[in-house]
């Protein structure tokens, strides 16, 4: 019976080995055409973004301002937008999760927060 356990934990150690092998650290690149030149994306493209854009710079913003609205350009980029909740001090409890609140013209809830500082942990 042991030749069993024996083999029966060879091949265990074997088949791990084998779904332990790394990813390679990086893809190799692959251009979008034969030039290698990045296309830039037309402005029709890109206005769609701008509303997320300044919600996601506003998580950034102190608490009061957000729950206020008025924490300049990008309180004004959105000017409808109804925050519903914003905490935390930034210092001693993080920005808890940004903020949270309703835009009437994109008819979207919207979650920001705000990312993790290291330096202020």
């Amino acid at each position: 019976m042991a030749p069993i356990y024996s083999l029966a934990a060879i091949l265990l150690a074997v088949s791990s080995a084998v779904l332990a092998v790394p990813a390679p650290l990086s893809l190799p690149r692959q251009d979008a055409d034969t030039t290698g030149k990045v296309t830039p994306l037309p402005e029709s493209q890109i206005t769609p973004f701008r509303p997320y854009t300044h919600f996601a710079s506003t998580a950034y913003c102190l608490p009061i301002t957000v729950v206020n609205w008025s924490c300049g350009h990008n309180c004004k980029a959105n000017p409808n937008f109804k925050p519903l909740a914003s905490g935390g001090d930034g210092i001693f409890v993080q920005f808890f999760a940004g903020y949270v609140g309703y835009d009437p013209d994109l008819d979207e809830v919207i979650v920001a927060h705000q990312g993790t500082d290291l330096l202020t942990m």
